[in-house]
């Protein structure tokens, strides 16, 4: 998140790294910062859609309730290092790094759009 987020965290994260990755990477022509608005969309609402996963990615009647909640740092990678709280089906599971709850899981069958 804080590689599209943060640009001045992308070009750190990118001089320590091998120059053939360097020039794979996509995210080295990006010269621009993503907002947090733009970042859910593409690490959440728009994965659940390609995968045809319609009850994931949104916050809408009908959805899952899947809800990380960060606090808000200018530091984006401290920021989304920690969540505040996690929250899986409606039923808090995580605060502040301890786990309140271990729900079932289930296997999510993808029907790709």
């Amino acid at each position: 998140m804080a590689l599209l987020g943060d640009a001045a965290f992308r070009r750190e994260a990118f001089a320590r790294i091998h120059p053939a990755v360097r020039r794979r990477s996509p995210l080295g022509a990006l010269d621009r910062e993503y907002t947090l608005q733009e970042l859910c969309i593409v690490t959440r609402a728009a994965p659940a859609r390609i995968a045809g996963l319609v009850r994931k990615g949104h916050l809408a009647p009908g959805g899952d309730a899947d809800i990380t909640l960060y606090r808000p740092d200018r530091d984006l990678a401290a920021m989304f290092s920690m969540p505040a709280k996690v929250f899986k089906a409606g039923v808090l599971v995580a605060e502040d790094g301890h786990l309140r709850a271990t729900p079932a899981g289930v296997t999510l069958y993808a029907r790709p759009a």
